[in-house]
């Protein structure tokens, strides 16, 4: 187990028996209480893809539908990646922090896709 598998545990996870990292729920309907004070959701469909360097953004410009070179610190957008000849490949949500660019995508496409780029 990683350790955020055991800080869920220790919040409550129940797992999935037959997947050791899906979580099937929290044993508990969350209360407006729960929601008011934040909580905590896996997303375990999804892969997130980081792309570091000085050059990422620049590299992942040419690459991709969206604008990453003039992506703020407080922003995402919706982009995509194609073909030569233009058939959408995958499509995303990206954000940028001070160190590197992420995508988040199906988790299905994240291995080919990463190897692509």
């Amino acid at each position: 187990m990683s350790n955020w598998t055991d800080y869920l545990a220790a919040h409550g996870a129940r797992f999935h028996i037959d997947e050791a990292t899906e979580v099937e729920d929290f044993g508990r309907a969350l209360t407006i209480g729960d929601l008011a004070a934040g909580f905590v959701a896996p997303v375990t469909d999804q892969g997130l893809i980081a792309i570091a360097g000085e050059d990422a953004a620049r590299f992942l410009h040419s690459q991709l539908t969206n604008d990453v070179e003039n992506l703020g610190l407080n922003e995402a957008r919706f982009a995509g990646f194609c073909t030569p000849k233009g058939r959408l490949q995958a499509s995303f949500l990206m954000w940028r922090d001070a160190d590197a660019v992420y995508l988040q995508l199906p988790r299905a496409i994240q291995a080919p896709l990463q190897k692509r780029l």
